[in-house]
């Protein structure tokens, strides 16, 4: 497999999320991840620990996109102050659903994303998801 301006290193990161309206939080990955910069795409590949599911997130300067793969396929795709119509696909069929995104902020080390999940016009739910990636590798504690 040939990268072209990209380098893949393995870093210490840290995703977070915060239902909105209950306030309630939870780590979804914690540990080790494949990330690799290429261009404006910042891309990061890890497994979760709880479910096993795999994750690839491909972040660039205009958009986000969360391709995750478990019992379900999920395909999420972000654009700040736009809804956009993503899937879940499992053995039961596909499921589409709507996004609204209010905020999506993409720095070096940083991506966050706070959006609604969208029933019709009304809002079902509402997350905000913090990806942190560290630099360095960090000794086991």
């Amino acid at each position: 497999m040939s990268h072209d301006s990209g380098e893949m290193m393995k870093k210490y990161i840290v995703v977070k999320q915060k239902q909105r309206l209950t306030e309630e939080r939870k780590v979804l990955f914690q540990g080790m991840a494949e990330v690799e910069s290429q261009l404006s795409c910042l891309c990061i590949k890890y497994k979760e620990l709880d479910t096993a599911a795999k994750v690839h997130v491909q972040a660039d300067e205009k958009e986000l996109k969360i391709h995750r793969e478990a019992e379900a396929t999920t395909h999420l795709h972000f654009i700040a102050n736009q809804k956009t119509v993503c899937s879940i696909e499992s053995v039961y069929g596909t499921i589409e659903l709507q996004l609204y995104t209010h905020k999506y902020i993409k720095k070096d080390n940083i991506i966050a994303i706070s959006y609604d999940v969208l029933d019709g016009d009304i809002v079902s739910d509402s997350f905000y998801i913090i990806w942190t990636i560290e630099e360095g590798v960090r000794e086991s504690d």
